[in-house]
C-alpha cells in the first residue's frame, strides 16, 4: 500500500522532472537566437522537453480509475488524507 509519505515523494519527484523539463524549453528557446549549429537538434529536444512536461502534469493530475491501485497524485493524495481520521 502506498503510504502519504511515499505518494509525497514520488509526486515531488514527477513534479521536479516537470520543473526540469520546462526549465530545458526554456533555455533553447531563450538562446535560440545565438545557437549557430545544431538547430534542427534542439528544436527536437525543445519539442520533446515539452511533450515530456504535458505527460508529466497528466500524471500528476491523474484521476484513478476504479480497480486500479492509487497512484501518487495530487487528488490521490487529497483524497487519502481526508479518509485518515488523525
Amino acid at each position: 500500500m502506498l503510504t502519504v509519505p511515499r505518494a509525497n515523494t514520488l509526486l515531488g519527484k514527477e513534479l521536479f522532472v516537470v520543473k526540469a523539463s520546462l526549465d530545458l524549453y526554456g533555455l533553447i528557446g531563450l538562446n535560440a537566437s545565438r545557437i549557430s549549429i545544431g538547430k534542427t537538434a534542439l528544436g527536437h529536444v525543445q519539442n520533446l522537453s515539452l511533450m515530456h512536461v504535458a505527460l508529466g502534469l497528466a500524471e500528476v493530475f491523474d484521476r484513478q480509475k476504479q480497480g486500479n491501485p492509487p497512484l501518487a497524485s495530487i487528488f490521490w493524495g487529497l483524497r487519502f488524507s481526508l479518509a485518515r481520521p488523525d
